[in-house]
């Protein structure tokens, strides 16, 4: 008999690691222009919601609640990095 509690367990690390790429090209090339900060606020409202959700109900689901946690963590991140690097790339333009 298959134990699928083990595909949580991999969903769980495929969520811890799907988003580093972006972090690392982020902190590389100090730049996100790219990124839909809108986007990014939304899909942390939509964890923030779900965690909620999952705390409320009389079972919890600690692989869910896990995965959501660590979406907003890294979506958070992932934010500060996008106006830590605007803000400083307008700090250096105005210094010129």
């Amino acid at each position: 008999m298959v134990n699928y509690e083990y595909f949580g367990y991999l969903g769980i690390l495929c969520a811890f690691i799907y988003r580093f790429p972006q972090i690392q090209k982020i902190y590389k090339t100090k730049k996100a222009d790219d990124i839909s900060k809108k986007t990014y606020i939304i899909h942390n409202c939509s964890y923030i919601f779900l965690c909620i959700y999952l705390v409320s109900k009389p079972s919890i689901d600690y692989l869910l609640l896990i995965y959501e946690i660590s979406g907003l963590l890294q979506n958070l991140m992932i934010i500060c990095m996008k106006l830590y690097y605007k803000n400083r790339e307008l700090g250096e333009s105005t210094d010129s």
